[in-house]
């Protein structure tokens, strides 16, 4: 069942499962679950003002976040006891992030004599606030493109849906539309699959102003009843913009416009030199999903 994602398990820091342990830990309050689940659906239509970018992981045994406003950061939790690693690293002034995170259960339950499930996820928050120049209303197509892999394997599962499940999505805003293949994609979830897959994003001009707001989530779900468990989703190879194209509001191309966000970033140039602040407002958001985070112990029979 390579690469196929049962919808029911996404967003993992959402899902509400029926476990027999105590070390379950539930989403802490809906208002939180609520707030970050808004924020990585892109059920805000402009949930841009500045540029910022967020990098989280968790669980496993500690979870960690780190957010700026301009340069780069990343983050990487792991825990030994449940074979979790989630890493997530992105660059404002390149145009590139990704994440990756692995599930290697290696502790059993004395009881069951099963070994422990659980799940970790690494998500990555990019914003981008540009000044166009030459246009005041239009619209500017980004380039995107991400390669990464998907893989499982396991033995003695007793879960007829599969013990191991790596996924990854792209998400976007609500004011932005996805083209890949030509095809534009309905929902403001995309899910990713092994190999590299190149996309359009289209961001309304207005105002002389061009917003662009991409999330990054790969999980790995070790879970049911199994003597071994691998999962990984690896989209760590980083996800990059490469160029933008300016539309005028009569969609005739504009070959002179340039674009330059915030913190200095040109995705038609090449990088830039920016320091570092810490982006407070994002990092507020992503500790939301913190909150909601979970370590999810394996379903015993």
């Amino acid at each position: 069942m390579k690469n196929k994602v049962r919808m029911r398990r996404f967003p993992a820091t959402f899902r509400r499962a029926t476990v027999k342990t105590n070390r379950f830990r539930d989403c802490a309050g809906w208002v939180a679950c609520m707030a970050i689940l808004f924020l990585m659906t892109g059920a805000l239509a402009k949930p841009v003002l500045a540029d910022g970018l967020t990098v989280l992981g968790g669980p496993p045994g500690g979870n960690c976040a780190q957010s700026v406003s301009s340069g780069k950061t990343s983050v990487s939790c792991g825990n030994a006891v449940y074979g979790d690693v989630a890493t997530a690293s992105g660059n404002l002034a390149t145009g590139t992030f990704g994440a990756t995170t692995s599930n290697n259960p290696v502790t059993v339950d004395p009881i069951t004599g099963y070994l422990e499930g659980s799940s970790s996820t690494a998500f990555v928050t990019i914003a981008y606030n540009f000044a166009v120049s030459g246009v005041q209303s239009g619209t500017a197509d980004f380039g995107l493109s991400m390669t990464g892999l998907l893989s499982q394997s396991s033995t003695g599962c007793t879960d007829t849906n599969g013990c191991p499940v790596p996924y990854a999505y792209l998400g976007f805003s609500n004011s932005e539309t996805l083209i890949t293949g030509g095809v534009v994609q309905p929902q403001a979830l995309y899910q990713l699959s092994s190999g590299t897959t190149d996309f359009i994003v289209a961001s309304s001009i207005t105002n002389g102003v061009a917003q662009l707001y991409l999330t990054l989530q790969a999980s790995a779900d070790c879970n049911g009843a199994f003597t071994s468990c691998s999962a990984t989703a690896d989209f760590l190879d980083p996800a990059t913009i490469t160029g933008a194209t300016v539309y005028d509001s009569n969609g005739t191309l504009v070959s002179g416009a340039s674009l330059v966000s915030d913190s200095g970033f040109n995705p038609n140039a090449g990088p830039v030199a920016t320091p570092e602040p810490s982006s407070f407002l994002l990092l507020g958001a992503a500790l939301l999903g913190l909150i909601c985070t979970t370590k999810l112990r394996a379903f015993k029979a």
